[in-house]
């Protein structure tokens, strides 16, 4: 029964991680849809943030580590920059932050139109390196964000096309600072390895999760670099007013 459980979790934190839909918004609804108390446990839910993250990171190591070694000193200091301090200030908030279904609804429809506005976003800019004022727009949209809670990816995503980098750059600099803050969200999950007695279940799952999330962002990118984009559109604005009805 334990694996099952697991690997339900697994699955929709990588669904939900990679596409990107929300993790934590998912799991509020699902708890009280069903009203079940069975993803009721932070350290399992933290936990669950594993296989995007080892994903995630070998999608960089496969696609992105030999253009890292040609990125400029620069770019990398900014990006660490832009890391700490973001991570320092969701950090700060994040405890405090209280799920409503009207908070969600809006993150799920917010994402749905900046998606819209992805799709259809002319990105045939020539290639650019980051400013220290693109770093400090990213920071002030993230900012913005801890009173939203949209997905980390899209905020990053929509920071650098209204920076005006192309597709290729702001694909590229937005996976790679991802691993970052799914790592934070996981470190609960990661000590909860060294005391369990479930580790089997839990690699087990954490390695069927982490292969699907891998097929994943490759299937995100596909979607994102052809700007087909509607199969999720509709689908959080089709969770927008389900929300909105069902938990009125």
């Amino acid at each position: 029964m334990k694996i099952i459980i697991y690997f339900i979790l697994g699955l929709i934190s990588s669904i939900t991680n990679i596409l990107p839909l929300s993790y934590n918004n998912h799991l509020f609804l699902f708890q009280n849809l069903f009203n079940t108390k069975i993803f009721n446990y932070p350290i399992i839910n933290s936990l669950f943030t594993l296989p995007p993250l080892i994903a995630t990171i070998i999608y960089i190591i496969k696609n992105y580590i030999k253009k890292l070694n040609k990125t400029n000193i620069k770019t990398i200091i900014y990006l660490l920059i832009y890391i700490i301090i973001t991570l320092i200030i969701n950090y700060t908030y994040q405890a405090h932050y209280n799920y409503s279904f009207k908070k969600i609804s809006l993150s799920f429809f917010l994402t749905a139109l900046i998606l819209i506005y992805i799709k259809h976003k002319s990105t045939n800019y020539p290639t650019k390196s980051i400013t220290l004022k693109n770093i400090l727009f990213l920071i002030f949209l993230n900012v913005i964000n801890l009173f939203i809670n949209l997905p980390i990816f899209i905020v990053n995503l929509l920071g650098f096309y209204l920076c005006h980098f192309n597709q290729e750059s702001s694909l590229k600099y937005s996976i790679i600072i991802n691993p970052f803050f799914l790592f934070t969200n996981s470190i609960k999950g990661i000590k909860y390895l060294f005391i369990t007695n479930d580790l089997t279940s839990i690699l087990i799952s954490i390695s069927i999760t982490t292969i699907i999330s891998y097929l994943l962002i490759n299937y995100l990118i596909k979607l994102i670099n052809k700007k087909q984009l509607s199969s999720i559109i509709y689908y959080l604005l089709i969770i927008t007013v389900f929300t909105l009805i069902w938990f009125r």
